[in-house]
Order: C-alpha cells, then sequence, then structure tokens
C-alpha cells in the first residue's frame, strides 16, 4: 500500500516529531512530484512559493556563470530539503536547482503552509532550526571541497563528505550510494573533466576507490584522508 502523505512527511527530520494537527492540515497541500534528469526543481531569480522536500534522487544547486557555465554550489539527496534558506527568507533564489540522478522524486508543499507550521508548532519550529544547522554543515562542506588543495584533495574531500551524509560502512569499506557523472565530479571540486578523469583512473587501479553502477566504493577510509589531508 502506497505512503499516506503524512507518512512521506514523517520521514523527514523536519516533521518527525510534528503534532498531529500540524500533519493534518499539511498533508491536503502536499504534492508528490518526479523530476527527470536535467530537469529544475527551481532557476536563479524565482520566488519560493513552495518547500521542496526531496524523498528519492539527487538534486545539485548551481549558479551560472558570465562565460555560460553553471558552478555547482551544493548536493542535496534523500530527506533532505534544498532551497530551504530562500524559501523561508522569502527573497529570490541566488541559485538554480537542477536533477542530478535519474529521476528525483518531490514532496511540494506551499511556502505559506509550511511557514505557518513553524511558528505554531514547537516541535518543527525545534525541528527547523536543526535543519538550518545541517544546511550550514552542507554549505561548508562545498567550500572545504573546493578549498582543498589540488584536485586529488578536492576528490578526497568531496569523498568524505558525500560519505558521512550518504554513505554505508561494512566490514571496512565505505560504500556511497550516488551515481554521479565524471562532468559533475569536476563541477562540484572545480576542475577539469579529464584531470578528474585521471585521478579516478589510477585511484582504480590502485583498487583504492572504485566506480559501480550504484555509485562509489572506497576500500580505504584512512587512505581517504590521508589524500584529502596532502
Amino acid at each position: 500500500m502506497p505512503a499516506t502523505p503524512i507518512e512521506l512527511l514523517r520521514a523527514f527530520p523536519l516533521f518527525r516529531h510534528a503534532g498531529e494537527q500540524t500533519l493534518a492540515t499539511l498533508a491536503p497541500l502536499v504534492r508528490s512530484v518526479s523530476y527527470a534528469h536535467g530537469q529544475a526543481l527551481w532557476d536563479v531569480g524565482e520566488l519560493p512559493d513552495q518547500a521542496y522536500f526531496l524523498s528519492h534522487g539527487l538534486v545539485e544547486i548551481v549558479r551560472p556563470t558570465q562565460a555560460g557555465e553553471e558552478v555547482g554550489l551544493a548536493l542535496f539527496g534523500p530527506r533532505e530539503c534544498p532551497g530551504l534558506f530562500a524559501m523561508l527568507d522569502g527573497r529570490r533564489f541566488p541559485a538554480g536547482a537542477r536533477v542530478l540522478s535519474e529521476e528525483a522524486r518531490v514532496l511540494c508543499v506551499p511556502r505559506e503552509a509550511l511557514v505557518r507550521a513553524v511558528d505554531q508548532d514547537a516541535e518543527v519550529s525545534r525541528a527547523m532550526s536543526d535543519v538550518l544547522r545541517q544546511h550550514n554543515a552542507i554549505l561548508r562542506g562545498k567550500v572545504d571541497v573546493v578549498t582543498a588543495g589540488e584536485v586529488a584533495q578536492r576528490l578526497a574531500t568531496l569523498l568524505e563528505v558525500l560519505g558521512e551524509r550518504f554513505g554505508d560502512e561494512q566490514d571496512g569499506v565505505l560504500q556511497i550510494p550516488l551515481t554521479l557523472t565524471r562532468r559533475v565530479i569536476a563541477r562540484l571540486v572545480g576542475a577539469r573533466v579529464e584531470t578528474v578523469i585521471r585521478v579516478l583512473s589510477r585511484w582504480e587501479k590502485e583498487q583504492f576507490v572504485e566506480t559501480t553502477p550504484e555509485g562509489f566504493v572506497v576500500r580505504s577510509q584512512a587512505r581517504l584522508h590521508e589524500e584529502s589531508q596532502r
């Protein structure tokens, strides 16, 4: 049986301890929307009229440059809420959002309804503070990546950040179930695609990091940390 809107909302940290009345009010307003790879959740300059709760897939926050390219600012995955700062602030989005995965499933909640829930439900208000701190950590993680030094350091730092947020360790092996193209990785670490390919190819030959259809397999977290600190 498909999950109810209330069950879908409960899966997110923001609503885990929300009151029944809060969820009953929000549930009829929830829209479940599927986005295809490359599709925009929103573009730069749009006014936020809804909040986006990502239940499946990957979304990248991007900002266009004067040269017509896009710079990746942050990456959001399942159970996260891209664009939350701008949504609460009510100002125009300073960056856009694009789907990186083959598909993304998103719960859309009207902005006004969510703001009322934050104001009226103490549990949602407390959870919002935690979620916003997490968003700060996500943005700091991006800064850590792009300032890590050489490309290998930046790439190792990116894998560390993704491993902490989405990874699963089994028998000392870290599995990161995120499928990212080399082009997307290059944008996230601020490097040329060819350079990223060379680094990952070297690591795969050394049986250190493996790229699979399901994502990345890191066979030594100790070495990953060493690579990020070189």
